[in-house]
């Protein structure tokens, strides 16, 4: 299995972290968590793609090791950064993945900045499910940070190895709060306009769909809707039985969709 190297880089502003794997000649590919995690989310996933790809997985502004500043976490702004993050690092047109709210980011930037990209995936992208994130799933998620010991007890009891449990207790604990109740709250407006920019997608782009009966964040009617509105470049794939985080769940059923995916023409 591949390791990572750390390093950081100051983009607009901010100093932003990422890890890196894979040889830096082999095809780039960007991975971008979602909200209160991190880059380690990609672990598994980064290490078994890296011997076909370079691939680099940032911590969003907010997260892991990554600055925390007092404002600016619009979607916009997490688009600007990963665009900078290209062009600092020199990436050629790379291919992205995005989970949830990384999904809604290369939504974004799959709309907006075609160029720049030349494939998309997105993994169970959270659209209208902005509108009421604050009161549902912020609660939630700010408590597990203060359950180290729990999330451990509820990781070994699960088999995880100990650099498994390690990674689980990281992810749960290395966000800052702050920064989730403001992307929580004032990105409300992508609940209306993240048709817009699936309309507008130009480079092809796969959305992966998680059960909603299995926790996944799209339900059969907003994939109806959403398939409707798409652009003709985007495909669908709903995966029954599982949640919200696939690549997590069913990291090498991920892997190989994803070099189908990025494989075809």
């Amino acid at each position: 299995m591949s390791t990572n190297s750390s390093h950081f880089v100051q983009i607009n502003g901010i100093r932003l972290h990422y890890r890196e794997w894979g040889a830096a000649e082999s095809p780039d590919l960007v991975l971008v968590h979602g909200w209160a995690t991190s880059s380690v989310i990609w672990h598994d996933v980064a290490a078994d793609l890296s011997d076909s790809y370079h691939v680099i997985a940032p911590d969003n502004r907010g997260n892991g090791e990554s600055e925390v500043p007092d404002r600016d976490y619009h979607i916009s702004q997490y688009a600007e950064d990963i665009v900078g993050l290209i062009q600092a690092l020199d990436l050629k047109r790379p291919a992205f993945i995005g989970n949830s709210w990384g999904a809604n980011i290369g939504t974004y930037l799959a709309a907006e900045y075609p160029t720049l990209i030349s494939k998309a995936i997105l993994e169970d992208p959270v659209y209208w499910k902005m509108v009421d994130a604050f009161v549902t799933v912020v609660p939630w998620i700010t408590a597990r940070k203060c359950q180290p010991d729990h999330i451990r007890s509820e990781a070994l009891r699960q088999g995880l190895s100990i650099e498994q449990t390690e990674r689980a207790i990281y992810l749960a604990t290395h966000f800052s709060s702050q920064a989730l109740a403001q992307v929580s709250s004032i990105n409300r407006d992508w609940a209306l306009k993240c048709d817009s920019y699936l309309a507008r997608i130009e480079v092809p782009s796969l959305i992966l769909i998680a059960d909603s009966s299995a926790g996944g964040y799209m339900s059969d009617e907003e994939l109806k809707h959403h398939r409707q509105l798409a652009s003709n470049n985007v495909q669908f794939q709903k995966w029954t039985d599982v949640g919200h985080l696939m690549h997590v769940e069913q990291p090498e059923r991920f892997t190989e969709q994803v070099r189908t995916f990025l494989n075809s023409t």
